[in-house]
């Protein structure tokens, strides 16, 4: 699960559909050094995985200040040095970015096929374009 951006849900649509930031290099294809900074680069998402328990709550203010807030079960603790993933859930503002990458609703129910095929890659760029 790599991040290719990350939704903030800002007021501004853009053709009707909510902003996502853009945090990859269009160079190398790798995030952005600021990116990594940033905690967003290591939360992953639950998509439409049942099994995959969301453990981060996004907040925004505004439409504009964004706060991510890591909650465990009441059963679960964590010790010094233990691991967990962090799981957050974009809902359907992802959705986009789920399909591109193969695990949207699209992709698992109807035979979508992600970017990694080309013909359905320069279908849905230029479908995006138009």
């Amino acid at each position: 699960y790599e991040p290719s951006g990350y939704c903030f849900q800002v007021g501004e649509e853009i053709a009707d559909e909510v902003q996502i930031v853009d945090i990859m290099d269009d160079a190398t294809g790798l995030n952005h050094a600021a990116a990594l900074k940033s905690l967003p680069t290591y939360v992953n998402e639950v998509g439409h995985d049942l099994s995959r328990l969301q453990n981060v709550f996004i907040s925004d203010y505004e439409d504009r200040s964004i706060e991510y807030n890591f909650v465990l079960p009441d059963n679960q603790k964590l010790k010094v040095g233990d691991c967990t993933e962090l799981l957050t859930n974009y809902y359907s503002a992802y959705e986009r970015n789920r399909q591109r990458h193969g695990y949207g609703r699209a992709n698992l129910y109807e035979g979508k096929r992600g970017d990694d095929h080309l013909a359905s890659y320069i279908k849905d760029r230029l479908r995006e374009r138009s």
